[in-house]
Protein backbone atom coordinates (compact mmCIF):
# COMPACT_ATOMS: atom_id res chain seq x y z
CA UNK A 1 0.00 0.00 0.00
CA UNK A 2 2.18 2.81 -1.32
CA UNK A 3 2.56 5.89 0.61
CA UNK A 4 0.43 4.11 3.75
CA UNK A 5 2.01 3.51 7.33
CA UNK A 6 0.98 -0.12 7.74
CA UNK A 7 0.65 -1.58 11.32
CA UNK A 8 0.74 -4.89 11.73
CA UNK A 9 0.64 -8.04 14.70
CA UNK A 10 2.14 -11.57 14.04
CA UNK A 11 2.21 -14.10 16.45
CA UNK A 12 5.47 -15.75 14.94
CA UNK A 13 9.40 -14.26 14.46
CA UNK A 14 9.21 -15.16 11.18
CA UNK A 15 5.86 -13.51 10.30
CA UNK A 16 7.82 -10.93 12.17
CA UNK A 17 10.34 -10.86 9.74
CA UNK A 18 8.66 -11.26 6.56
CA UNK A 19 6.53 -8.32 7.42
CA UNK A 20 9.39 -5.47 8.36
CA UNK A 21 10.78 -6.38 4.93
CA UNK A 22 8.23 -5.19 3.15
CA UNK A 23 8.08 -2.10 5.25
CA UNK A 24 5.03 -3.16 8.00
CA UNK A 25 5.63 -1.82 11.38
CA UNK A 26 5.22 -4.32 13.57
CA UNK A 27 3.38 -4.12 16.68
CA UNK A 28 3.17 -6.61 20.19
CA UNK A 29 0.41 -9.32 19.55
CA UNK A 30 -1.59 -8.35 22.13
CA UNK A 31 -4.04 -5.42 22.17
CA UNK A 32 -3.28 -4.22 25.80
CA UNK A 33 -0.05 -3.80 24.37
CA UNK A 34 -0.86 -1.55 21.33
CA UNK A 35 -3.84 -0.19 22.10
CA UNK A 36 -2.75 2.50 24.02
CA UNK A 37 -0.35 3.59 21.49
CA UNK A 38 -2.24 3.74 18.73
CA UNK A 39 -5.68 4.45 20.15
CA UNK A 40 -8.07 7.01 17.69
CA UNK A 41 -5.04 6.93 15.47
CA UNK A 42 -5.80 4.37 12.55
CA UNK A 43 -7.65 5.12 9.22
CA UNK A 44 -8.02 1.64 8.36
CA UNK A 45 -8.45 -1.31 10.22
CA UNK A 46 -8.15 -4.88 8.57
CA UNK A 47 -8.92 -7.65 11.21
CA UNK A 48 -9.08 -11.66 10.66
CA UNK A 49 -8.57 -12.82 14.11
CA UNK A 50 -11.15 -11.58 15.58
CA UNK A 51 -8.91 -11.49 19.01
CA UNK A 52 -11.67 -9.54 21.05
CA UNK A 53 -14.65 -9.62 18.76
CA UNK A 54 -13.26 -7.15 17.18
CA UNK A 55 -12.92 -4.21 20.20
CA UNK A 56 -9.63 -3.28 20.16
CA UNK A 57 -9.38 -2.66 16.54
CA UNK A 58 -12.96 -0.87 16.61
CA UNK A 59 -11.04 1.61 19.40
CA UNK A 60 -8.12 1.62 16.87
CA UNK A 61 -10.17 3.72 14.34
CA UNK A 62 -10.23 7.90 14.61
CA UNK A 63 -13.52 9.35 13.87
CA UNK A 64 -13.45 9.10 10.47
CA UNK A 65 -11.75 5.05 10.13
CA UNK A 66 -13.18 2.53 9.15
CA UNK A 67 -12.70 -1.26 10.23
CA UNK A 68 -12.81 -4.38 7.54
CA UNK A 69 -13.50 -7.31 9.73
CA UNK A 70 -12.47 -10.78 7.12
CA UNK A 71 -12.41 -13.40 9.66
CA UNK A 72 -12.18 -15.09 13.02
CA UNK A 73 -8.96 -17.63 13.38
CA UNK A 74 -8.94 -16.84 16.98
CA UNK A 75 -11.67 -19.19 17.35
CA UNK A 76 -9.23 -21.98 16.60
CA UNK A 77 -8.03 -21.62 20.58
CA UNK A 78 -4.52 -19.35 20.78
CA UNK A 79 -2.30 -19.74 23.74
CA UNK A 80 -0.90 -16.63 25.31
CA UNK A 81 2.83 -16.65 26.74
CA UNK A 82 1.66 -18.90 29.81
CA UNK A 83 -0.03 -21.52 28.07
CA UNK A 84 -3.62 -20.06 28.48
CA UNK A 85 -6.30 -19.76 26.53
CA UNK A 86 -7.53 -16.14 24.70
CA UNK A 87 -9.64 -14.53 22.18
CA UNK A 88 -12.72 -15.38 20.97
CA UNK A 89 -12.42 -19.15 22.06
CA UNK A 90 -11.05 -18.47 25.60
CA UNK A 91 -14.65 -20.80 27.06
CA UNK A 92 -13.42 -23.79 24.69
CA UNK A 93 -16.06 -25.44 22.01
CA UNK A 94 -19.21 -25.09 23.49
CA UNK A 95 -19.37 -20.76 22.83
CA UNK A 96 -17.43 -20.78 19.44
CA UNK A 97 -20.47 -20.83 17.51
CA UNK A 98 -21.86 -18.01 19.92
CA UNK A 99 -18.69 -16.39 20.60
CA UNK A 100 -18.74 -16.71 16.25
CA UNK A 101 -22.60 -15.10 16.11
CA UNK A 102 -21.95 -12.07 18.60
CA UNK A 103 -18.46 -11.13 16.78
CA UNK A 104 -20.60 -11.07 13.42
CA UNK A 105 -23.57 -9.71 14.82
CA UNK A 106 -21.37 -6.84 16.39
CA UNK A 107 -19.45 -6.25 13.54
CA UNK A 108 -22.59 -6.03 11.07
CA UNK A 109 -25.34 -4.01 13.29
CA UNK A 110 -23.58 -2.45 16.27
CA UNK A 111 -20.43 -1.32 14.92
CA UNK A 112 -20.38 1.80 12.24
CA UNK A 113 -18.20 2.61 9.80
CA UNK A 114 -17.80 -1.30 9.72
CA UNK A 115 -17.68 -3.62 6.80
CA UNK A 116 -17.72 -7.87 7.50
CA UNK A 117 -16.64 -10.18 4.93
CA UNK A 118 -16.43 -13.89 6.18
CA UNK A 119 -13.47 -15.24 3.98
CA UNK A 120 -14.23 -18.75 4.99
CA UNK A 121 -17.42 -18.42 4.63
CA UNK A 122 -16.58 -17.33 1.63
CA UNK A 123 -14.40 -19.93 0.51
CA UNK A 124 -16.79 -22.93 1.74
CA UNK A 125 -19.91 -21.21 -0.48
CA UNK A 126 -18.00 -20.41 -3.66
CA UNK A 127 -13.96 -21.28 -4.01
CA UNK A 128 -13.48 -19.97 -7.21
CA UNK A 129 -15.36 -16.26 -6.40
CA UNK A 130 -13.01 -16.69 -3.32
CA UNK A 131 -9.74 -17.58 -5.35
CA UNK A 132 -10.45 -14.48 -7.58
CA UNK A 133 -11.11 -12.14 -4.64
CA UNK A 134 -7.46 -13.38 -3.29
CA UNK A 135 -5.54 -12.94 -6.53
CA UNK A 136 -7.02 -8.93 -6.34
CA UNK A 137 -5.88 -8.04 -2.75
CA UNK A 138 -2.60 -9.26 -3.41
CA UNK A 139 -2.50 -7.87 -6.86
CA UNK A 140 -3.45 -4.69 -4.83
CA UNK A 141 -0.83 -5.25 -1.94
CA UNK A 142 2.04 -5.79 -4.29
Amino acid sequence: MEGANVYVTAMESTQESYLKSIGAKCLPFEPSNWLPKIQGRMDVVIDNTCFDSYDSSWKALNPNGVLVCTGMTSLYSVLDQEGELYGCDAFGDVTVKIQAMWAETKAKYMMSRTVFHDMYASMQSDPKVYQQDLKYLCFMLE
